[in-house]
């Protein structure tokens, strides 16, 4: 079993860190390895990990991913929660299914060319709800752009764009965002009054008043939070089926060839 803690020094783990975290004296054997809220800015060590297919790089500080470039059996890898602008030293990792990059500093569409060859990338988080993004999310164009270069991709920031019930997905989704309008809508008074002391207000009334106001805020989160839920959710239901697919797809070549 993993270590439940590592200290981290100077923002490097090193050599000797990673053989203890991963219970493994030859990195080569390492398949998946967890380093998030780490604190980490530097990964030097980590390319000798040249088996691992899931990497969790997330709350961290980096700004730079030389030190994974030659990882190309990654299939899952999370930089959510750092400081990246540049993708450029993904672009030979071509196993890779699932990338989690919200949270970042990427504000240009040039970087999602880098993402651009690899063929098997089928789900990609540049936004996380409500309060994980980055400022390319912000630019006119997204995420239209986005599934343009990326045409491999069936989900885009836990939405699916592509394949399967990507329609019901579709239909689904706007309904509940449109549902979130409205509510939001309803949840907007007209017009906020603050009674002025000495004109027949009393405490109570503003107290009562902002409380109103605290309930509709409250209110119009939890519908955002069960709109991400349900996304999440029928991503995990695909990711079911397309595992189950692959096992029948097995089986079935399996019994040909006896």
């Amino acid at each position: 079993m993993p270590v439940k803690k590592l200290e981290v020094h100077n923002g490097k783990v090193t050599v000797e860190q990673l053989k203890q975290l991963s219970c493994e004296f030859d990195l080569e054997s390492v398949h998946s390895i967890d380093l998030s809220r780490k604190e980490l800015n530097d990964l030097s060590g980590l390319e000798f990990c040249t088996g691992l297919q899931r990497l969790n790089l997330s709350n961290n500080k980096l700004c730079r991913l030389q030190w994974i470039q030659d990882l190309t059996l990654l299939v899952h890898l999370d930089l959510s929660i750092n400081d990246l602008s540049n993708l450029e030293p993904l672009r030979n990792l071509e196993c890779l299914k699932f990338l989690n990059v919200s949270g970042n500093a990427i504000s240009t569409f040039d970087a999602i060319l880098s993402l651009k060859h690899l063929s098997d990338l089928s789900q990609l988080y540049f936004k996380e709800g409500i309060e994980l993004s980055n400022p390319l999310c912000q630019k006119s164009g997204y995420p239209d752009y986005v599934l343009e270069i990326l045409p491999q991709l069936h989900f885009l920031d836990g939405e699916k764009v592509r394949g399967e019930g990507a329609k019901f997905f579709y239909m689904v989704n706007n309904l509940l965002k449109e549902d979130l309008l409205h509510t939001s809508e309803r949840s907007k008074p007209s017009r906020i009054e603050v009674p002025l002391i000495g004109q027949g207000s009393n405490g109570s009334q503003l107290t009562n008043h902002l409380g109103d106001i605290t309930a509709r805020t409250e209110a119009d989160d939890a519908v955002e939070e069960a709109l991400v839920k349900f996304s999440r959710l029928v991503e995990q239901c695909n990711e079911l089926c397309e595992s189950a697919h692959d096992k029948v797809e097995w089986a079935t070549t399996k019994i040909k060839s006896n």
